[in-house]
């Protein structure tokens, strides 16, 4: 279940560029399932970000365990699924007026974005929809800036016929 979530989840992101552009944001340019990738990276590149190896700004998909109720013939399963978007950090002195803090505001502005086109949107094949239950921001002007958008999804479980 958690693969079909995973493909809706970055063919929604991918049909996103169109609607980030419009709105002076990027595209998506790098999906993957969440594996401790920021940490990993800032531990191998402390100096910059040169050397991580995806481009950004990048989405990994990361599930918690489902949920599941209900009987053999009738099921559904409830989960969370944690989109870490990753962005590389804008550069510190962010004055008031300055192109600086243009950027960052523009920045925080792209998790919003990503939200807008997701939230209570439909996914896979399993007809998973999302809906946005919580978000927590990374402000501490690493290389990277790591925010994390949480949405919920319900499916309905249907037992394979052997």
């Amino acid at each position: 279940m958690e693969e079909i979530i995973y493909q809706g989840v970055a063919q929604k992101l991918n049909e996103a560029g169109s609607y980030l552009q419009d709105h002076n944001q990027p595209r998506v340019a790098h999906v993957d399932w969440w594996k401790n990738q920021v940490e990993e990276a800032l531990a191998a590149t402390p100096e910059g970000n040169s050397g991580i190896a995806w481009p950004r700004p990048a989405v990994f998909v990361e599930f918690s365990p489902m949920q599941v109720e209900g009987n053999a013939v009738n099921r559904k399963g409830t989960g969370e699924v944690t989109l870490h978007v990753v962005q590389d950090a804008v550069g510190q002195g962010s004055e008031a007026g300055s192109g600086v803090q243009d950027d960052f505001v523009r920045q925080l502005q792209y998790l919003g974005k990503l939200l807008d086109w997701l939230d209570g949107e439909l996914v896979g094949e399993c007809g998973a929809r999302l809906n946005h239950t919580g978000q927590v921001r990374d402000h501490s002007n690493r290389p990277l800036m790591h925010e994390r958008l949480t949405l919920r999804y319900t499916v309905r479980l249907q037992r394979s016929t052997p």
